[in-house]
């Protein structure tokens, strides 16, 4: 349920006209050195130890990004993290699996 709860947060930032306008732009936007999506600041790590399996993910994501009769688990979130954390400008929506889901404040 976490990925596809993270590949809800994709859809929705595609969806928003407030991130890049493609899904590979998402995942590989950064802020500074700071990366969302951790397997792009750590590719060879990912192949080496095997934490995601490809298939599975980008099965997942094919069925978010192109289906429009799904539900969003996520409530419409933009940003997840793996702690909780508190910030202004942060809605907290709900917690999925290991991950927190949240959207602007406003």
């Amino acid at each position: 349920m976490g990925q596809v709860a993270v590949a809800w947060v994709i859809r929705n930032r595609l969806y928003s006209g407030r991130f890049p306008d493609t899904a590979c732009k998402i995942v590989y936007q950064r802020s500074h050195d700071d990366c969302q999506f951790v397997f792009t600041c750590e590719p060879y790590k990912r192949v080496q130890y095997g934490k995601i399996e490809d298939a599975d993910f980008l099965t997942i994501a094919a069925m978010v990004l192109y289906s429009s009769y799904q539900i969003d688990p996520t409530g419409g979130a933009l940003y997840f993290a793996s702690r909780p954390f508190k910030d202004k400008r942060m809605k907290f929506i709900r917690k999925i699996g290991n991950q927190y889901f949240y959207t602007d404040a406003n």
